[in-house]
């Protein structure tokens, strides 16, 4: 395992595919693969700003051999802002989701009647994930290598409270193009069952839940490549998240 760790630390530093977890020999189990997570989190040494949900959707878990979403840890660093370039060196997927910021600590599990009452503020968001998997994309490799985790554009928050979340439209276009298009409550059936999943599934692993972390529920609407040009997503009601990639 250090081994394995090693060569992902080298290959992330050196913007090379990851190794593949699930061909390397190791026990590989969904257990292993996130014990393999904590390892490569932890030997990266950055402050965790937050943690994010993956593969919400039933069809991209069976695409990936798993059978329920995964997690995975978001840095401060990758913290970008409205209107900001962002570079994606060898490509990477475009997300529009919702990020939900903790406004206490959480240590025992939650449900979903009272989970917004746990909340600072809710905001729309853009993920740009990068898997940079050397093999075929699988959910054991994605857990391992930390969920594709790479960057996020976080927009003006509000009150889940006040507002429901699960109305909002969202939808991501190029060039005036619409690349897709979805509603809040299609992840795992409605933002509040998506972020009580997420909470406490990060209990169980043993991440830390402080004031103040990011909670990013999953993709809304689909997906779309990081091809270099000028973005834009919408989410009724709320600011437009614009952005450019570059290579």
């Amino acid at each position: 395992m250090p081994d394995f760790i090693a060569q992902c630390a080298q290959a992330l530093a050196e913007g090379t595919p990851y190794p593949s977890f699930s061909s390397s020999g190791q026990t590989a189990t969904i257990d292993h693969a996130y014990a393999i997570q904590h390892l490569f989190v932890s030997d990266q040494d950055r402050e965790i700003s937050g943690y994010k949900a993956a593969l919400t959707a039933f069809s991209a878990q069976q695409a990936m051999g798993i059978d329920a979403p995964v997690t995975g840890v978001l840095f401060r660093d990758g913290a970008r802002s409205n209107g900001d370039t962002v570079s994606v060196p060898n490509g990477g997927v475009l997300e529009t989701e919702l990020g939900f910021i903790l406004a206490q600590e959480i240590v025992s599990p939650v449900t979903e009647d009272s989970v917004f009452e746990k909340m600072a503020s809710c905001a729309p968001m853009i993920e740009v994930a990068k898997p940079n998997l050397s093999g075929p994309l699988n959910g054991l490799d994605l857990i391992a290598t930390n969920a594709a985790s790479f960057c996020y554009i976080q927009g003006e928050g509000f009150d889940p409270l006040a507002i429901e979340a699960d109305d909002i439209q969202v939808s991501l276009s190029a060039a005036e193009e619409t690349l897709f298009a979805g509603q809040a409550d299609e992840v795992m059936g409605g933002q509040r069952a998506a972020l009580t999943w997420l909470i406490n599934a990060l209990l169980a692993l043993d991440y830390p839940l402080s004031q103040g972390h990011l909670l990013m529920t999953g993709a809304i609407g689909g997906a779309a490549p990081a091809k270099p040009g000028d973005y834009a997503g919408l989410f009724s009601g709320h600011n437009t998240l614009k952005f450019r990639i570059s290579s």
